[in-house]
């Protein structure tokens, strides 16, 4: 379970995140919308420890994230374009997230590149890839090791329509396996009427 407890958050004088107030629960899975801009991203990087708070707790059952400069644990991320070294292959990039995990025997990413068809691009360089390519890459490295939480910044970006189907039905299954997923879209996506619940997001308040 993440939750957010009167989370804030200020750059200079603008308030962008304001006094928000959220439980999300493991088992349930939940869309967040909104338009560009609205805080959907920002509200992410707060749960994920890759921003702290101005005022107010993030927590992961019931442990302070950022409180000891610590992050989300047990969680796979993709927030905003995925980012890997662009002179790595794709296999080269994703060999050595793998070996950094803490269960890398237990990742068998052929089956990935096979998920994603992506068998023919392995040995391409990351700076080459197309748009489509690299976001599968990201979501591969989020998916790899089958963690407790999702956090997914538009997962369906750049995707084909095969594809997205794909990882949507990914993400039913990893939720009815009692895991927490949370993702941002900025479209009415069909999967929102697979959801828990859909929260909207307006200029960093929930509606």
């Amino acid at each position: 379970m993440i939750e957010i407890r009167n989370g804030s958050k200020k750059y200079g004088a603008k308030t962008v995140l304001k006094n928000i107030n959220y439980k999300f629960e493991d088992g349930k899975m939940y869309g967040i919308t909104g338009a560009n801009g609205s805080g959907k991203t920002l509200i992410l990087k707060t749960i994920t420890g890759y921003i702290k708070c101005t005022s107010g707790q993030v927590l992961q059952n019931g442990k302070e994230i950022r409180k000891n400069n610590n992050y989300i644990e047990d969680a796979g991320i993709v927030i905003e374009n995925p980012v890997l070294v662009n002179d790595f292959t794709l296999q080269e990039n994703l060999e050595y997230l793998r070996k950094m995990s803490d269960q890398p025997a237990s990742i068998n990413l052929d089956y990935w590149y096979k998920f994603f068809e992506i068998e023919d691009y392995k040995n391409e360089k990351f700076k080459n890839l197309s748009l489509g390519t690299k976001q599968k890459a990201g979501l591969i490295q989020a998916f790899m090791h089958q963690p407790n939480t999702y956090i997914l910044d538009e997962p369906f970006n750049a995707l084909d329509k095969n594809t997205v189907a794909k990882v949507q039905r990914f993400l039913i299954q990893q939720r009815d396996a009692g895991k927490l997923v949370i993702f941002t879209t900025h479209i009415n996506d069909s999967i929102l009427n697979k959801c828990d619940t859909v929260l909207e997001i307006s200029e960093g308040e929930i509606l």
